[in-house]
């Protein structure tokens, strides 16, 4: 997928929740309200750290003009951050230090933006040769889990995840990022789910003394997740004006988040036949 944290961004899903309620000026209790959320539960996301579900990403992102693919990757990293610091020694020098038998494609190479969770990870187990029982018994997981989880009757968890990783060389967080895009392309999909509600406008960012735009408060905006939409209204501008700057400063953008998104239609474990490809780059702006 497109690059969604830059490498040197260390801020937590509650760093930028602060950052985003403090910028609108917006009490817990009103946010709460607004997004139809119980507030002893945002105050937990905020206040402690308790991580954030995908459905109450995308109701705060809807709600303060965020990306909440860019939320749900901060909660990503952090799992997964988590994870390795639990490790045993061995377990962090693999990390550390990946075994050459990693499956090229997947350790650094490139994948296909629009590959879901799922696919991604029904190659690696094909390319490994081992079958879904015993590929999932290899990491000690009950010889059925393989099957719930291609099967989409189980999620695929942040330890799975770690686990691939560490035998394929695929990034964790990016393939649960894939995991919650899904999801949010569930959410956005249902009938029932009610329509977004009338949400503030980020506040204007004002032009600099000689009548130019502020490139630095607007390349700082975007990173924290706002939306370059959110931010051309903020600027009066729009989107492409917004994008054009952080391409000066070669800002990698991300890839545009829309409800509803294309389902895709590649079936699970194609990209054994080319879903991992160097040739097809996707790129959309965002």
């Amino acid at each position: 997928m497109r690059v969604l944290l830059d490498p040197d961004d260390d801020l937590t899903v509650t760093d930028v929740l602060r950052d985003v309620l403090a910028t609108h000026d917006i009490p817990l209790a009103r946010l709460a309200t607004a997004i139809g959320r119980n507030v002893s539960h945002l105050h937990q996301i905020v206040k402690v750290g308790a991580p954030i579900s995908v459905s109450y990403a995308d109701a705060v992102a809807r709600y303060c003009g965020l990306d909440p693919l860019v939320l749900l990757a901060r909660q990503a990293r952090s799992d997964i951050d988590d994870l390795r610091r639990q490790g045993t020694p061995d377990a962090g020098a693999r990390v550390a230090h990946p075994a050459p038998a990693l499956i090229p494609r997947y350790a650094g190479g490139e994948l296909d933006d629009e590959a879901t969770a799922l696919e991604l990870l029904a190659a690696i187990v094909t390319d490994s040769g081992l079958g879904r029982k015993r590929f999932g018994m290899s990491f000690g997981f009950h010889a059925s889990m393989m099957y719930k989880v291609l099967g989409g009757h189980r999620n695929i968890t942040p330890t799975l995840a770690h686990k691939v990783s560490q035998r394929s060389g695929i990034d964790p967080v990016d393939l649960l990022v894939r995991r919650d895009r899904r999801q949010l392309d569930e959410i956005a999909t249902r009938q029932e789910t009610p329509a977004s509600p009338p949400r503030p406008s980020l506040p204007p960012i004002p032009r600099l003394s000689d009548g130019q735009l502020d490139h630095d408060t607007i390349i700082r905006r975007y990173t924290y997740g706002f939306t370059s939409h959110a931010l051309g209204h903020a600027t009066g501008t729009d989107a492409e004006t917004i994008l054009r700057i952080l391409h000066a400063r070669d800002i990698t953008t991300r890839g545009a988040f829309s409800h509803p998104r294309e389902p895709s239609t590649q079936q699970p474990g194609s990209c054994a036949a080319g879903l991992c490809t160097a040739d097809q780059p996707t790129f959309t702006s965002g």
